[in-house]
């Protein structure tokens, strides 16, 4: 049995040099309609997040109304990687550069 090929999420174009990958879990209560537009919406924004995954408690159970299928009221816990860019030039100073430093003084 061959293993299945894994890849990174966007490929090669997000690594540890030039992204942060930070975990957050989010709790949600509404229609189970809304709460997977909730989802899509997390994945397809403006912010790079991937959705690792979610589950649900409550009765997802299918209704009508105006012929929209709808669902029932839902909790879901979603866990998530919300990636952020690094900025290279804030990362490694220019040659030369001292570094930066912070003197405090204790009152006294």
């Amino acid at each position: 049995m061959q293993k299945p090929a894994t890849t990174t999420p966007a490929g090669s174009l997000v690594t540890g040099d030039n992204f942060v990958a930070i975990p957050v879990s989010v709790t949600v209560h509404g229609d189970y309609g809304h709460v997977l537009d909730f989802i899509e919406g997390l994945q397809t924004g403006t912010r790079l997040v991937l959705v690792t995954g979610f589950n649900t408690t409550g009765e997802p159970s299918a209704g009508s109304r105006g012929g929209e299928s709808t669902g029932g009221v839902v909790t879901a816990s979603i866990s998530a990687y919300v990636y952020v860019l690094l900025d290279p030039a804030a990362a490694s100073p220019a040659p030369g550069t001292p570094a930066a430093t912070t003197e405090t003084q204790a009152a006294g």
